[in-house]
């Protein structure tokens, strides 16, 4: 990520979060922010932190594109998510068994969802 990678230019050239963040005319937490990627860059932000690491050519930078690393990240994910989903549906998968009071089921929710809970037995027999 574009943080990451000021964070390491920031490091690499021994330059404070402090004097980081007067050149951005921000905060030391505002530049520890942007370093973990909390926070949104402002292109101005990002070219007075460049000059101040002395990079004056940005394509001297190797940036990672961020929509390829966006990607790779769903992509990641999707595949958890599946493997989560098979591994409910196999013979064997671990079952939930909740007990529902019928207040909750029927009661102040204005959701169709709630009311659709079919009961499956009753304490009371």
């Amino acid at each position: 990520m574009l943080g990451t990678q000021l964070r390491r230019l920031r490091e690499a050239n021994g330059i404070s979060r402090e004097a980081a963040g007067e050149a951005i005319r921000a905060s030391h937490a505002k530049t520890s922010r942007l370093g973990l990627g909390r926070v949104g860059f402002k292109e101005r932000d990002v070219a007075d932190l460049l000059t101040l690491y002395g990079i004056t050519d940005a394509r001297n930078v190797i940036l990672v594109d961020p929509g390829v690393q966006f990607t790779e990240e769903i992509d990641r994910r999707v595949h958890l998510r599946r493997s989560r989903q098979k591994m409910l549906t196999q013979p064997g998968a671990p079952q939930l068994w909740a007990i529902v009071d019928e207040a909750a089921a029927y009661g102040s929710s204005s959701s169709e969802r709630w009311c659709r809970i079919p009961a499956v037995s009753t304490a009371n027999g």
